[in-house]
């Protein structure tokens, strides 16, 4: 028998007004699991992670946080019952300094945990401590956004959401933080990414799943491939036959783990 997911999505729509961008979406991420959801631009993987922390309610469906139901929750009592959410735009407070930000951000988690302080997050973000007491506003993109994960990990949650966290960064910040979520996976926390990079998608995460196009005309048609499906065939088995994008995602996985590539193909 499975370990209980931290986190579970089960058949999950999401409409904006009368438009639906979410059909039937499931997931699930372990403990100590580090999981990407991986597609271009509208394929619903930001709706997705704003679903989760109730930013996107859903109209169907629900979301399971170790067992517990929290959709219909509002989303400061889900941060408060473990999740932590990292937005694309980061939203640190830009008048504060770095420290001050990282105060700010400092709870004990939904169990009394209290692994991360700052202390340790400056063991993990080395690059912070010096800048503890600079404007935060004045920080470099990469910065901001070390500071942003940094931040959150300050209130322990069970599950960290990262949305598009190589987003309008240069190639070489883009691979800082890269190495440094890659050492945060080794520390144990449990975390879900939503990118569109390929390259960084896939040299970090354990489990890569893909996202189409979320919007369809079938209704019911789950858009989000199942966390059932294997590492070495995580993408998508039913977009990946005629979505170029998720065909060369698969290509460029297995050449990355040296594996042989999946007999469908594109077109």
């Amino acid at each position: 028998m499975s370990a209980q997911p931290v986190v579970q999505v089960e058949d999950l729509d999401v409409y904006y007004g009368t438009s639906q961008i979410l059909f039937g979406v499931d997931l699930r991420v372990q403990q100590g699991e580090t999981m990407a959801l991986l597609g271009r631009n509208g394929a619903g993987k930001s709706t997705t992670m704003k679903a989760i922390m109730g930013l996107a309610p859903a109209r169907r469906g629900k979301v399971m946080l170790r067992g517990r139901v929290i959709s219909g929750l509002k989303p400061h009592h889900i941060a408060r019952a473990g999740l932590g959410f990292v937005p694309e735009d980061r939203q640190i407070f830009p008048d504060h300094t770095v420290e001050d930000n990282l105060v700010i951000g400092q709870k004990k988690g939904a169990e009394g945990q209290d692994e991360w302080s700052i202390r340790r997050v400056y063991k993990v973000f080395p690059q912070l401590e010096p800048l503890r007491y600079r404007i935060a506003g004045r920080l470099s993109g990469g910065e901001q956004q070390m500071l942003a994960i940094a931040r959150t990990l300050m209130g322990n949650p069970a599950l960290l959401l990262l949305d598009e966290p190589s987003e309008g960064l240069a190639p070489i910040i883009v691979q800082r933080i890269g190495e440094l979520l890659r050492q945060l996976r080794g520390t144990g926390a449990t975390v879900l990414i939503a990118e569109q990079n390929m390259h960084f998608c896939l040299g970090l995460a354990a489990t890569p799943l893909s996202s189409t196009r979320a919007r369809s005309s079938t209704p019911r048609q789950s858009r989000i491939s199942k966390p059932t499906i294997t590492f070495a065939s995580a993408i998508s088995r039913c977009s990946r036959k005629t979505d170029p994008f998720l065909f060369q995602a698969d290509n460029e996985w297995c050449k990355l783990h040296r594996v042989a590539r999946s007999p469908y193909k594109s077109g």
